[in-house]
C-alpha cells in the first residue's frame, strides 16, 4: 500500500444490509492508512436506482411483449434494507409491467407470496430469473433445481410453467455501469 493515498471499494451488493453494514466497520479500521479511505453505493441506493434498473430490466425482458408473468428472485434479508424488494415490485408495477413480480430467497416476500398472486391473477406461465450479482446456488438450485421446494417446482405444482433464465445481474451492460457510477460517486468513510 505504499505510495497509496486513496483507497476506494466499490461493493457489488444489490442493497445495502448486513455485509455492507460489515464493510463500513473494515474499511473503518484503515482510516488512518489512508488520506482518503472512500465507499461506493449498493446497486439499489437511491430513487434513480430503481428506474435504472427497471428500465433495463425492460430492454432484457421485454415486459410488454409478453401475457408471461416475470418472477425475480431476491436473495433477501432479515436487514432493515429488505424493504427494497416490496419498493422494487411496487415502483415495476406503477410503472405499468404489472406482470412482473419479486420475490426473496431468505426475507419478504417469499415464492409462497408470489405464487399467491399468480394464482389470483389465473397465470399460466412465468419466466422465473435471478435479481443477483451472480447466477449462482440460488438462481440454479432454489430458483431452477430439481428438488421439490424449488421455485419453479413450487410454481409448476400450482398449475403454472415456469421457464428459468440463469442469468445474473452482472452479466448485463447497465448492471456494469450502475456500478462503475456508484464508484465514481464513492463517499468518504468517516
Amino acid at each position: 500500500m505504499a505510495g497509496c493515498k486513496e483507497l476506494i471499494v466499490q461493493p457489488t451488493y444489490v442493497i445495502h444490509g448486513y455485509e455492507y453494514d460489515e464493510l463500513v466497520e473494515i474499511l473503518r479500521e484503515y482510516l488512518n492508512q489512508f488520506e482518503s479511505v472512500r465507499l461506493g453505493h449498493p446497486l439499489l441506493h437511491q430513487q434513480s436506482d430503481y428506474k435504472e434498473l427497471i428500465c433495463g430490466l425492460n430492454e432484457v425482458f421485454d415486459f410488454r411483449s409478453s401475457s408471461d408473468a416475470f418472477v425475480f428472485m431476491g436473495h433477501g434479508t432479515g436487514h432493515f434494507a429488505n424493504a427494497c424488494y416490496p419498493a422494487l415490485e411496487h415502483q415495476i408495477q406503477a410503472q405499468g409491467f404489472t406482470n412482473v413480480w419479486i420475490g426473496t430467497v431468505e426475507g419478504y416476500p417469499e415464492i409462497t407470496d408470489v405464487k399467491e398472486k399468480l394464482e389470483q391473477l389465473s397465470c399460466q406461465k412465468a419466466v422465473l430469473a435471478p435479481l443477483m450479482l451472480v447466477a449462482g446456488d440460488h438462481a440454479r438450485n432454489d430458483m431452477a433445481g430439481e428438488d421439490e421446494d424449488s421455485w419453479k417446482n413450487i410454481l409448476e405444482r400450482g398449475g403454472i410453467e415456469a421457464d428459468c433464465m440463469i442469468a445474473g445481474l452482472g452479466s448485463y451492460a447497465f448492471v456494469q455501469r450502475m456500478f462503475a457510477e456508484h464508484a465514481l460517486q464513492a463517499e468518504e468513510i468517516r
